[in-house]
């Protein structure tokens, strides 16, 4: 979902036509653990560290928290308008809306979308000492604790949140968070290589 404008203009020539190389970057999805803790050790995050990737995107909050993780010099490009939305969802009939949760772990991956969005929903109806996130990966992780029970409540992105709910979840809450793009400082780097977190056929990280 991420990028389907930058799908567009590959299939369509568009950056070519502004004397632009762009490609998606190449990565072994084996190598990268999709549970792991430390964002910087992320796919995404660890191709643009090693120069294997020289933009990718992820959310606001995200963009943030990158640039002070990082060591590659790097910059928030733009804010793009928000284009996917977070939910929180469960398939326990005891939990239908937010101010069920006081207490429960809501499954996350730390410092993405799911995770700042969680608080952020949370946060508006529960005491703080109330909001519990626990960090179990990326989305199709959340979705399979869901199903085995191993997790109450999850936050999922589309097209996870779709699944869910066709298999019967109740939607607690929604909310969109935009998404930032992360670049180096300007330079003689060609082609251009976008990270792989959204060519079809992958799984999304946040």
């Amino acid at each position: 979902m991420f990028d389907l404008p930058e799908i567009v203009a590959l299939e369509r020539g568009l950056f070519s036509r502004r004397g632009l190389e762009v490609r998606f970057a190449e990565a072994d999805e084996t190598t990268y653990d999709p549970s792991e803790r430390d964002p910087i050790a992320r796919r995404k995050e660890a191709l643009y560290e090693t120069e294997g990737a020289d933009v990718y995107n992820l959310c606001e909050w995200g963009g943030i928290d990158r640039l002070e993780r990082g060591r590659r010099a790097g910059r928030i490009d733009y804010l793009r308008p928000a284009v996917v939305a977070q939910a929180l969802v469960s398939f326990d009939p005891l939990l239908n809306e937010p101010h069920d949760l006081g207490g429960v772990p809501v499954a996350v991956n730390e410092f993405t979308g799911s995770h700042y969005t969680a608080l952020h929903l949370l946060g508006n109806t529960l005491a703080r000492q109330e909001v519990v996130v626990r960090h179990v990966g990326a989305p199709h992780l959340r979705l399979r604790a869901l199903r085995s029970g191993q997790a109450r409540a999850a936050m999922l992105m589309e097209p996870f949140l779709s699944v869910a709910l066709k298999e019967g979840r109740t939607c607690s809450a929604a909310t969109s968070t935009g998404a930032r793009r992360w670049s180096p400082p300007p330079g003689p780097r060609a082609p251009r290589r976008l990270h792989p977190g959204r060519e079809p056929g992958r799984r999304p990280d946040s």
